[in-house]
């Protein structure tokens, strides 16, 4: 029945691999679904005291149980896996025991509204505990979600403070306008009633503002429990929206709909302490879900904005009067609106400069050489065959090859190895222009690339390079003896440029430097050179 309880991952997060088997859970589903429609169909059916006694004891009952298999499957887990289902347990149980209490005072006769101000305070009590499981469930960092939205890492904490605010706000004024604002003007025994519904609003959109704050800056590694609270919470709201309207209209008998919401509320809360996690979409990916839960978060807000937007269209259509309130909550909404439509395009704008200079950096890698900085050989070919196309220009071309770099790497090791050509490489960019390309091709082999070069040009520049490597190179307190054997060919401007026969040109002439005693350079159709020319 039960999962290995407390497993952690290598990250630290909590598995919270307590559940019950899928098996009995569809059980006890199927038996619970009859129960509840039995239940509410007597509910519906009965009248007066039959009435209450009915909803009073099935809801009494109903959270009773829940706050029993939450204490149940608390025991057996472990870590933030046990506190957050002892914690459920605790709010429920004071949930059922006010509960209780209240049927209990209106089945001996008791007015409703005396029990109101005291109903409020204890679901305050309760809701402190039902948010302290909200926020001690299990979940992990949702970077893919992160970074997909924002661009960085995590996300802002002033989008995580304007969303909040959008949501509550709207709610806040979508329950003044049907249930507050009568409560507000209630007089006489109702005050109390109005000022418990004040109480129940203001725990709501705490708890929902919780629910959002998970949603936004974490993962829930049972996304499932949290969906199946959620659930809860909204059932409960909508169960106390029709118990302040009918007290407030002055009846006191309680609709199939109260007992419907609420004991689906207690089952759904019961069911997310044992319901198993679902399948992982995996830490770092981007698949169907995520990109699911990506869109909820963007359009969250502004749903409960949406039905602001309804409600305010219906009431203008109605010629319906606005309040001080509802006017000074309605501005407060489009300011929040607007101050969250300039984040986005604040960070949407960083966004798509960090997706520019990844493009630059990703291009530039895939053009370089990782170790030395210059050109690589898919680089150095694409500027030679567009060089290669430029008729009529002159053009040369090096070809270089190291002097005794094997036997570095051979005795000293491939990082000695690697800190040469780290050196050799900046004294091959000290020889040219900036306008020269210089490449590595691999190993010791580097190329250069000489625009408007010809061949006295090309002599000088081969010149500066076999002198630059005659000197030592001093990598961390040792210094290495190198050289380097460079071949030319030019480019003849009155004629075709074929760019295969010069770079074989270019490549026997270094061949043959290599060939006179290295350290030396050769231009392709003259003689070698070893001296360093003045």
């Amino acid at each position: 029945m039960f999962g290995v309880a407390g497993t952690s991952r290598p990250d630290g997060c909590d598995l919270d691999t307590v559940a019950a088997s899928p098996r009995r859970l569809r059980i006890a589903v199927c038996c619970a679904v009859p129960l509840v429609a039995l239940v509410t169909l007597a509910a519906g059916l009965s009248g007066g005291r039959a009435q209450t006694y009915v909803i009073g004891t099935s809801q009494t009952v109903a959270l009773t149980f829940t706050a029993t298999v939450a204490a149940w499957f608390g025991s057996r887990a472990h870590g933030a896996g046990r506190r957050w289902r002892l914690c459920l347990a605790t709010g429920a149980l004071i949930t059922a025991v006010y509960s209780g209490l209240v049927f209990y005072r209106i089945a001996a006769g008791a007015d409703i509204a005396a029990s109101g101000l005291s109903a409020g305070i204890m679901s305050m009590v309760a809701s402190v505990f039902f948010v302290g499981a909200l926020v001690t469930l299990p979940t992990e960092r949702s970077d893919a979600i992160s970074a997909r939205l924002y661009g960085v890492g995590r996300p802002s904490h002033l989008v995580l403070v304007l969303d909040g605010l959008l949501i509550s706000g709207s709610i806040f004024l979508l329950l003044w306008s049907t249930t507050l604002r009568a409560a507000l003007s209630a007089q006489g025994s109702h005050r109390a009633e109005a000022a418990s519904s004040i109480l129940e609003t203001v725990c709501g959109l705490v708890m929902l503002s919780v629910v959002l704050m998970i949603a936004e800056f974490r993962r829930p590694v049972n996304h499932r429990a949290l969906a199946l609270a959620f659930l809860a919470l909204i059932a409960y709201q909508v169960s106390d929206a029709a118990l302040i309207y009918r007290a407030l209209t002055g009846e006191v008998a309680y609709t199939t709909l109260v007992t419907f919401t609420t004991i689906t509320g207690s089952l759904l809360l019961a069911l997310a302490v044992c319901v198993p996690p679902g399948p992982s979409a995996g830490r770092g990916r981007f698949g169907r879900r995520e990109r699911a839960r990506m869109w909820a978060q963007i359009l969250l807000p502004y749903v409960p904005l949406t039905a602001v937007t309804v409600l305010t269209a219906v009431r203008v259509i109605e010629q319906d009067p606005f309040g001080f309130i509802e006017i000074g909550v309605g501005v407060g909404l489009v300011f929040l609106v607007t101050a969250r439509q300039l984040v986005t395009i604040v960070q949407n704008v960083r966004l798509l400069t960090a997706f520019d200079e990844r493009g630059r950096l990703l291009h530039h890698q895939a053009n370089h050489d990782a170790l030395t900085g210059l050109a690589n050989r898919k680089l150095f070919l694409e500027r030679l065959a567009v060089a290669g196309q430029r008729h009529g220009e002159r053009m040369a071309l090096l070809f270089c090859d190291l002097d005794g770099f094997k036997r570095v790497n051979d005795v000293y090791g491939h990082k000695a190895g690697d800190a040469v050509l780290r050196v050799t490489s900046a004294r091959l960019l000290g020889c040219i222009r900036e306008q020269d390309l210089a490449a590595r091709l691999g190993g010791d082999e580097f190329a250069v690339l000489l625009d408007g070069a010809g061949r006295e040009e090309a002599g000088q520049a081969a010149g500066r390079i076999v002198g630059a490597m005659r000197r030592p190179v001093h990598v961390e307190s040792r210094d290495y003896l190198i050289g380097i054997s460079v071949g030319a060919a030019v480019v003849d401007p009155a004629g075709p440029t074929d760019v295969e026969a010069l770079v074989h040109r270019a490549d026997a002439a270094m061949y043959r430097a290599k060939r006179a005693g290295k350290s030396c350079f050769a231009i392709a159709g003259a003689d070698v050179a070893c001296a360093i020319p003045s």
